[in-house]
């Protein structure tokens, strides 16, 4: 068995691998995705970036001979001091264990630059849970992946609309309300607006803003995502948010590249989880989110 830092030559294989076993539960990580050419895109195009670690000094790799059967990676944040793991993978436990993997990964030098380690795994893959409750990383949330496919969804009788540039600071407003402390502000989505496969719809009610939503297309990878939505609560009940969901998805569902819609929602959020429920949308994955504390940057 030789465990060493992968190589860029080593991208095919590992997305291979990848790809490979997170098709099944019992070992999927919700980080990964599971077609092998977006894997393999991603690595290439997404890892060694201004200033970023790249792949050889952020994966770990394990041979049996010239077979690759074991991988751990690590989307380093480095100004934030945080990593998503991609893994462990294990091709066959009895060649490699998540632990050998790790351990190794902690005897590299880039391990000292992560502070907070950010594990997604599926609730069926015991495995890596048995794991990460060895290795002390404490629980941190339960999240949902929804599935709706093309076949199963009937269009709305009536949709929401675009939105307008009169609405525009209202929706900020309104986005920022909602979730303060979250990847894109208001402000953010609205310069997201520019590339055409991202859209905001919205609800009016009396000419005020009622709700809204903002999605995303990747026609490339035939994938669609749905970013935020959110209604204020006076307006809350009136299934303003199920028209909000219909109309998105029925603008996904007008490109032939799309076939099925995927999205994670807490498994806490029943409210939301009703609402994807009502459209058509059933439960594919059940997902546990984990933090594992890594080095503090005084070195301790």
């Amino acid at each position: 068995m030789r465990i060493q830092m992968a190589s860029i030559s080593e991208i095919p294989k590992i997305a291979e691998l990848i790809s490979r076993l997170n098709a099944f539960s019992e070992q999927h990580i919700g980080y990964c995705g599971q077609q092998q050419d977006e894997i393999e895109q991603t690595l290439r195009n997404d890892w060694g970036n201004e200033g970023e670690f790249s792949i050889d000094q952020s994966f770990v790799v394990a041979f049996d001979g010239e077979q690759l059967v074991g991988v751990l990676g690590f989307d380093i944040d480095v100004e934030g001091g945080q990593a998503e793991v991609w893994g462990p993978f294990a091709a066959d436990q009895n060649l490699i264990s998540h632990e050998q993997l790790w351990s190794y990964w902690l005897s590299n030098g880039v391990a000292e630059h992560v502070q907070h380690y950010f594990f997604f795994v599926n609730t069926a893959n015991k495995t890596v849970i048995n794991f990460l409750d060895h290795i002390q990383a404490k629980r941190r949330s339960e999240e949902v992946i929804l599935v709706l496919d093309k076949a199963s969804f009937s269009s709305p009788e009536h949709a929401a609309t675009e939105l307008p540039p009169q609405l525009e600071k209202d929706f900020i407003r309104l986005h920022d309300q909602v979730f303060p402390d979250t990847y894109y502000s208001g402000a953010d989505i609205l310069k997201r607006l520019e590339q055409k496969e991202h859209r905001v719809f919205i609800h009016k009610e009396d000419e005020q803003l009622a709700g809204y939503i903002y999605v995303e297309a990747d026609l490339e990878f035939g994938e669609a995502s749905i970013e935020f939505f959110g209604v204020p609560e006076k307006y809350r009940g009136r299934g303003i948010g199920t028209k909000l969901i219909q109309t998105a998805i029925s603008w996904f569902f007008t490109f032939d590249q799309l076939s099925e819609i995927r999205l994670c929602v807490g498994a806490e959020n029943a409210e939301a989880l009703h609402v994807y429920e009502k459209v058509g949308f059933g439960v594919k994955h059940k997902l546990i989110a984990y933090l594992k504390e890594g080095k503090k940057r005084d070195g301790s």
